[in-house]
């Protein structure tokens, strides 16, 4: 039955997009006709939310929200995920309410680095590119091609 030994730390994707059918297809292709999807997107589903049932905020962030919001900051969130799995994320760590914006993967055609996802969050927040801001790491090629500035780093250090 488990013959097939998953790096946990390459399995799942390191941000945005759906790769749930590649994944899967690649368990299929490893466990012949023995695979049932069915029961490993039980296993795998029922792994993942484990994980997300420890996660919190990284250091320096709930300030670094309140921060923004006591500043009248509009704050928005362009991810690449699956809008169920982002809402669900930011409501476990109670931090859905700053946004006032959310778009997710399922939302645009492309996903990041494509700068669909960051066009379509300025969109609804009815900014002009060029007056967004972005913080975070991955996919900064997509931001810069929506015309965002990034920050990087420590929220201290963004300041």
């Amino acid at each position: 039955m488990h013959r097939l030994e998953l790096d946990t730390g390459t399995f799942f994707p390191d941000y945005g997009g759906d790769v749930t059918e590649h994944r899967y297809g690649r368990l299929a292709a490893a466990e012949g006709l023995d695979f049932d999807r069915a029961a490993s997107h039980v296993r795998r589903t029922a792994y993942q939310d484990s994980l997300h049932e420890g996660l919190g905020l990284a250091p320096g962030i709930a300030e670094w929200l309140r921060e923004a919001q006591d500043l009248g900051i509009r704050l928005a969130v362009a991810s690449g995920s699956p809008r169920d799995w982002v809402c669900g994320l930011l409501a476990g760590v109670s931090s859905l309410e700053p946004f006032e914006v959310i778009v997710c993967g399922d939302e645009v055609p492309m996903h990041k680095p494509d700068p669909a996802v960051y066009l379509l969050a300025l969109r609804r927040l009815d900014i002009p590119g060029a007056r967004g801001r972005r913080r975070g790491f991955p996919a900064r090629r997509g931001s810069s091609a929506g015309g965002l500035h990034s920050m990087r780093g420590n929220p201290e250090c963004s300041r």
